[in-house]
């Protein structure tokens, strides 16, 4: 399978970095993943900018197993180039054409976020 999930976690939220090939076997194992440790989470970040390729069918399988839970609603933002391909509609995403893991120092062109102590900035 050419497909990785990276975690990282903070008190409060959960970081998803998708690489590879999106595909059945991906969604559920992603899907596995949430209900298994997503259940503390305030909001699940899964960032798809890495992904090569994203099969529909692996979107549908992931819409299928997570998106008609409720306790899911909301809380799942689909980051990256690939976030509206991976993720379905009702969804939150966030993709502001910034790299992955991009660090805020209100510098940026057009920055939105005028923070200057904006930590870690995922999009």
């Amino acid at each position: 399978m050419d497909f990785t999930i990276n975690k990282h976690r903070t008190p409060n939220n959960l970081f998803y970095y998708l690489s590879g090939n999106f595909d059945d076997n991906s969604a559920r194992l992603l899907a596995d993943r949430i209900m298994l440790e997503g259940m503390v989470a305030r909001a699940i970040f899964i960032d798809t900018e890495h992904l090569n390729k994203v099969t529909f069918s692996g979107k549908t399988i992931l819409e299928d197993l997570i998106g008609s839970r409720q306790s899911y609603q909301n809380r799942i933002v689909f980051t990256g180039k690939h976030c509206k391909k991976v993720g379905w509609q009702g969804c939150r995403f966030l993709n502001s054409g910034r790299p992955s893991g991009h660090i805020c120092r209100n510098k940026c062109k057009n920055c939105k976020c005028k923070n200057k102590n904006h930590r870690n900035q995922i999009n």
